[in-house]
Order: structure tokens, then C-alpha cells, then sequence
């Protein structure tokens, strides 16, 4: 068998199209097999993994506030040669090809990565965790798989980064440990000693339940959804926010905010990260500032739950956006609000004018000013149980730094973008534009 993590998951990944006969099963963790996933999102860089990876592995000028300086500089696409001092071959490679379809990611050592995924025929183990920066390319490997081979494989997803830290500790666990050495022999001593397969479909950690629950099949299917929709109401809460509501605004009406990219919302917790352990851990399920802390950031509050809630899968902003610039992004933070108040990260979603219809686009959207446009920005998946009588809250922005690479509200490729811009933002509520979440959700034990 061959097994690894990360870098080493990606060395077994590479080869899996021509396995010798002898290799009877593979067992991999961590590690995308779309690479770019875990490089760019609509156009935006995830500097948290790039930049900051290339400072410290590549120079002796590593510091938490100089790879911050250096993950805004203009032109990005310079920065080892300008602010560095340092040339680094192949950091440039990394940051111009935002595009899903760049043939740099379909050539090469990925694609070769990305070809090989489909051919393989032995039974496969696939870990992720929410939290890693490699989670979304990890289940990537798993839909790439042919049915033939998922229908003998198996994969876990946890509540872990990417060296298997929990990260969802305020929601309490003490059976969230997946033992990834046990399991690893467990997988090959069943298949190649007692020629069995011991475990096929996904098993999934629920946070909030510290349960795991058996799937048969990915992507996670939900068995019902619940909407939510932004209103203008006042609410109570541990700042300012505006009511989430479960039925849509009578009247129509606007939100609006400036956005500066020189001064961008800090990421408080990620699920795109990994670098940022260095100072602070920023990956995870962290404690949030209060609702509508900044002029940028816009929250709305729901009324407590009735009852204990079971989130299962993507989860689904739709804003009805307009701006007074020619490109921007829009940013959210979902959270569950305990009864004290405090607020912690769920999952975060981004997307840009550019890519409003298709994050994977090769040709990118033009945007005119003024223009109101509906934005479906999906999150990451997750299973996550919310507790009866607490809130969700969504906070909506146009930035999410360091988990991802500010916006300068110019259009083009913003490795080589050299100026910024001050948007605008506006979200419409109500009438023909009802903005609204979906979060589905699962009946555990119907």
C-alpha cells in the first residue's frame, strides 16, 4: 500500500495511474489534487498559503507583520524583487494564474496530479478537515474518482487543520480524535491480509453533537433547508446588526458601506489557511468581534433557535449587490451566536464581479457600475449541529485578509495590478431583491 500526508499525500496521488500490480490500496490525507484550489478563489490569491509560505521557506525575512506588509504590496506579481530583495523563481507562476482553467494547471506536474485521480483502481482513503487549506481540492479527489473505485473506497472529514489540530474546541469534543495511523494499518491489514474492504461511503464529524454520522455518498445530501432573509429591522445583539429573519422584508430597501482596500476586515477564522499558525492561529472556529464592529462590516442576527439544528453541506449566501466601481468581491462570515453573546466562524464565502457566474470560468464577467446584480456565493462544506437557543449570524464584507488577498476594485489580474480604488457597496433588501442564506440541513437519526 501507499499512504502520506500532505506533501507525501501528493506523491502517492501523482503515481496512482501507474500502480504497479503489487499495490493493492492507497490511504491519503490533506492534500488537493486541484492545486489551484488551494491557490486562488475568483481571482483572489490565498496569500495565507502562497505568500507567506514562499517568505519563510525562501528568505531570512520572515515576520508576521512583514508578510502581511508583503501580502498587500503592488504589483504583487514584484514583490520578491522589489520588497524582498530576494528573487524567488516561481512565486510569480503561483500568483498569475487565477484563472480554474489556466493551462498552467492543466499541464505540468498538476495535471499530471489532476489526470491521474480517475485512473486509479484500488481501494482509496481520502482524510479532510474542514479547517485545512487543502479541504477543498481533498474532496475534489474523491468526486474524481471513477464510481467503480469510490463505490471500494472510503473518506473521513474532520474538524481538524491541516496537521489534524482540532479546531471547533469551544463546541467541545472528546470524540473527534480519528486515530489516521490506526485507520491507515487497520486499512491495509483488511485489504491485504483478510481481502476485505472494512469501510466505504464517508464518515463525517458533527460539530456542536460530537458524533460522527455514516453517509453513503458525497456531496452531502440534506434532507431539508432553512432560508433566511436580510432585513433592515433592528435586533438585539452583542453589537449592531440588523434582523436574519425567516420571512422576506415587507419593504424593499438598501444597506450600504465603503470598502478600502488599505484598510481591509482581518480574517478572525478561517478554513483557507495555513501559515497564519505562525502568529496568530487564525485557522478554525475562533471567538469573532462583535456584530457590525466595523463601518465595513454589515451583520445581521437571527432569533434563537427553537430548536437543535443540524447544518449539512454548502452553505448559500444570495446578496442582490451594486457598486460604483467596475470589479469588487463580497465576503461573508456565518456563525453560530451563543447565548452570552459571543459569536464564532462557521464557514466563510467569497466571490467576485468577475466570477458572479461562474468561480471556474475561464472568460471573466464585465460589470457596469450601478448595475444590480444577484450574487450565489457558496461556502466550503460542513456538518455542524447549531444549539437550540442560540443565533446565526451572517456578517457581510468585501474582505477577508490574510485568508485571501484584498481586492483592489480594479479589473484584471491582481498579481499585476498596481492601484486601488475605494468602492461603494450596496445590498438590496426586500422587494425584487430579496437577499437571503440557505443553510440545508439534516434530520440525524430520521
Amino acid at each position: 500500500g501507499m499512504h502520506g500526508h500532505s506533501y507525501l499525500a501528493l506523491t502517492t496521488w501523482i503515481v496512482g495511474d501507474s500502480l504497479p500490480d503489487k499495490v493493492e490500496a492507497l490511504h491519503v490525507q490533506c492534500y488537493g489534487v486541484l492545486r489551484n484550489l488551494s491557490v486562488s478563489h475568483s481571482g483572489l490569491v490565498a496569500v495565507d498559503n502562497i505568500t507567506a509560505r514562499t517568505l519563510q521557506n525562501y528568505t531570512d525575512k520572515y515576520s508576521y507583520d512583514f508578510y502581511l506588509e508583503s501580502a498587500q504590496y503592488l504589483p504583487q506579481i514584484s514583490v520578491d524583487t522589489d520588497l524582498w530583495g530576494t528573487p524567488v523563481e516561481g512565486y510569480a507562476d503561483w500568483v498569475n494564474h487565477p484563472d480554474f482553467t489556466d493551462d498552467y494547471w492543466n499541464e505540468g506536474v498538476w495535471g499530471d496530479l489532476k489526470n491521474a485521480i480517475g485512473k486509479i483502481d484500488v481501494p482509496t482513503t481520502i482524510f479532510g478537515g474542514y479547517y485545512d487549506h487543502h479541504f477543498e481540492g481533498t474532496i475534489e479527489g474523491w468526486n474524481l474518482l471513477s464510481d467503480e473505485t469510490k463505490a471500494k473506497s472510503h473518506m473521513v472529514l474532520g474538524s481538524w487543520n491541516h496537521s489534524f489540530g482540532y479546531t471547533t474546541g469551544w463546541k467541545g469534543g472528546d470524540n473527534y480524535a480519528y486515530d489516521v495511523n490506526t485507520d491507515t494499518f487497520n486499512w491495509f491489514y483488511s485489504i491485504m491480509v483478510n481481502g476485505k474492504v472494512p469501510a466505504t461511503g464517508v464518515d463525517a464529524y458533527v460539530v456542536g453533537d460530537d458524533a460522527w454520522v455514516h453517509l453513503d455518498s458525497f456531496p452531502l445530501k440534506n434532507d431539508g433547508e432553512r432560508t433566511y432573509y436580510l432585513t433592515t429591522e433592528p435586533t438585539e445583539s452583542d453589537g449592531t446588526a440588523y434582523l436574519l429573519s425567516d420571512r422576506q422584508a415587507e419593504h424593499a430597501d438598501t444597506v450600504s458601506y465603503v470598502y478600502d482596500p488599505a484598510d481591509p476586515k482581518r480574517t478572525e477564522g478561517g478554513e483557507c489557511m495555513l501559515y497564519s499558525s505562525s502568529s496568530p492561529d487564525l485557522r478554525g472556529s475562533n471567538p469573532l468581534s462583535p456584530a457590525g464592529y466595523r463601518s465595513d462590516v454589515i451583520s445581521f442576527v437571527s432569533d434563537p433557535l427553537a430548536e437543535d439544528t443540524t447544518l449539512a453541506g454548502n452553505l448559500v449566501a444570495n446578496l442582490f449587490v451594486s457598486t460604483d466601481v467596475e470589479d469588487t468581491a463580497f465576503t461573508y462570515t456565518i456563525s453560530e451566536v451563543d447565548a452570552d453573546g459571543t459569536a464564532h466562524n462557521i464557514r466563510n464565502g467569497l466571490l467576485t464581479l468577475a466570477y458572479r457566474n461562474d468561480r471556474y470560468a475561464q472568460a471573466v464577467y464585465d460589470y457596469v457600475p450601478g448595475q444590480v446584480v444577484e450574487m450565489e456565493i457558496e461556502s466550503l462544506p460542513i456538518v455542524w449541529t447549531v444549539s437550540a437557543g442560540n443565533r446565526i449570524r451572517i456578517d457581510i464584507s468585501s474582505s477577508d485578509f490574510p485568508e485571501f488577498s484584498n481586492h483592489t476594485n480594479t479589473v484584471g489580474n491582481w498579481a499585476e495590478q498596481t492601484e486601488t480604488k475605494i468602492a461603494n457597496q450596496t445590498i438590496y433588501i426586500g422587494g425584487e431583491y430579496p437577499s437571503s442564506v440557505t443553510l440545508p440541513t439534516l434530520s440525524l437519526g430520521a
